[in-house]
């Protein structure tokens, strides 16, 4: 519950920076994220381990540009790929926050 209220708060925080596109079956049946696998590894159209798929993600706002839904470029390094961390982190940009081993996204808009 405490990862998905940090979760909940930061992409309310980031607002404008990243945005998902999610296929929603129906209404009333709950939609799960998983970010298991992920490491902070960027975005890719045809994603290897670590890194997520860019066909389902935009994201604006960061020093190192913005990127459309489904960019043909891999997105790994700069803003887009800051790794893992626990948390407390100085520099903007896209995380893998590891929480005691539960793996959730993390958006620094700013230092």
């Amino acid at each position: 519950m405490k990862l998905q209220l940090c979760l909940s708060a930061a992409l309310l925080a980031a607002g404008s920076l990243a945005q998902a596109q999610l296929s929603i079956p129906s209404t009333g049946v709950p939609v799960t994220v998983n970010f298991t696998g992920f490491d902070g590894g960027g975005f890719d159209a045809a994603p290897s381990a670590g890194k997520l798929d860019a066909d389902n993600w935009a994201v604006t706002g960061f020093s190192d540009g913005d990127r459309t839904y489904g960019s043909v470029d891999t997105i790994s390094g700069g803003d887009f790929a800051k790794g893992v961390t626990t948390g407390d982190v100085v520099s903007g940009g896209i995380y893998a926050l590891d929480n005691a081993g539960n793996i959730g996204l993390l958006l620094q808009p700013t230092s």
